[in-house]
């Protein structure tokens, strides 16, 4: 038995991800009861990403973020959210799929999507790009302007009407072109290193203090903290010994970092963890 095909759509709110994600389990969509809840811009957000899969495909609607205001606690919490779900996905993805619907294209939609990229580091091989309510006739004629502002990825025209005249038979014409384009892909399944919040935290801090002669030592003490505070006691252990020569200096440098998670350390750790973390 051959391996489903796994698909993540990614999207701001309104832009078609979720029936993109119906059609592709479901074959269409419904008025009601679909495997993902189909919500527009004036509704507002799903709270969490959502999977499903049929015989072929494994999909999954990644919760929504807001596409106008960056700085936004609903923003911050759903890029926190998708970070920590993907961090925890420990199977191939075939597509990394960046939804949007046909229209005018902003500089939100250049740093949104360069925020994709961002969170799905390692998978830029597998990413493609999805237009919704679109034909392919303008996707060809607005080429340039797709790569200017995201790059030059595989871009698929999807049209799935909910009514109207001939829209089931749009609908299925769009979905035949969508999974044939799929297929004729071909894209092997990646195993993104998606990082967590935490691991971002981690990350950015290596980055600050990567120049500080003492980085093997110094970082190892300070991450483990950072993981001390957020409540990892294990992985704060492991950061500790990591790099270490041998096993006794790996103890001796526990026993000496564990000395130095006084309230002062400990006050400033919190604080990069509050600080860092919404992001």
């Amino acid at each position: 038995m051959s391996e489903k095909i796994s698909v993540a759509l990614f999207g701001p709110t309104g832009q078609g991800k979720s029936t993109v994600a119906n059609m592709l389990v479901q074959g269409d969509f419904h008025g009601e009861n679909n495997a993902f809840e189909v919500n527009d811009a004036t509704v507002g957000a799903r709270d969490e990403t959502k999977r499903d899969a049929n015989e072929t495909f494994e999909v999954y609607d990644i919760i929504e973020v807001c596409q106008t205001n960056f700085k936004s606690t609903p923003h911050k919490n759903a890029v926190k959210s998708i970070r920590n779900y993907f961090s925890k996905y420990r199977g191939p993805l075939n597509y990394v799929c960046y939804v949007k619907k046909k229209g005018k294209f902003t500089k939100e939609d250049k740093k949104l999507f360069k925020m994709f990229k961002e969170i799905f580091k390692g998978g830029e091989k597998n990413i493609i790009i999805i237009i919704t309510d679109c034909e392919p006739e303008w996707v060809d004629e607005n080429s340039k302007t797709i790569e200017n502002n995201f790059g030059v990825y595989p871009t698929i025209a999807v049209d799935f009407p909910s009514q109207g005249h001939g829209a089931a038979a749009k609908r299925a014409k769009s979905l035949e072109r969508l999974t044939s384009k799929l297929t004729s892909l071909n894209y092997k399944g990646i195993k993104l290193e998606t990082l967590s919040s935490i691991q971002l935290v981690e990350n950015k801090l290596s980055n600050v203090i990567c120049f500080v002669p003492f980085v093997g030592t110094g970082y190892s003490l300070i991450s483990s903290v950072v993981y001390f505070v957020d409540g990892r006691p294990i992985v704060a252990t492991e950061r500790l010994v990591d790099g270490a020569a041998d096993l006794v200096l790996g103890k001796t440098i526990m026993i000496i970092g564990h000395k130095f998670i006084n309230p002062i350390v400990k006050g400033v750790s919190q604080k990069i963890v509050h600080t860092v973390y919404g992001i």
